[in-house]
């Protein structure tokens, strides 16, 4: 079954919803996303990039995609907003630091 919209309550609330089968961005701006993005609260989108022209401006783009033939993931995080330039910036930085670092 498909769930469009799924919100879990924890230390932080998180919504989480798939665009996967949202057909253009009024649709999706009907479903009333706009008070999801307004609640205080983190709201994740799977298939965002197919609503990309309505997303807020402060939006963390992840991008994920197969390394290899095994389970392992690339993650490509960017942002059009400085703070979370930076904050992705730091993220990069203690990864390659890390990666330097004898397992």
């Amino acid at each position: 079954t498909f769930t469009l919209l799924q919100s879990h309550q924890g230390s932080i609330k998180l919504h989480h919803m798939d665009a996967y089968r949202i057909n253009d961005e009024d649709e999706f701006l009907e479903l009333g996303v706009e008070e999801l993005f307004d609640d205080n609260a983190w709201t994740l989108i799977e298939w965002a990039d197919r609503v990309r022209d309505v997303m807020p401006p402060d939006t963390l783009w992840m991008h994920l995609s197969p390394c290899d033939e095994s389970n392992h993931r690339n993650i490509v995080l960017t942002s059009d907003t400085p703070d979370l330039k930076s904050v992705i910036s730091q993220l990069d930085h203690c990864v390659a630091e890390k990666s330097k670092t004898p397992h």
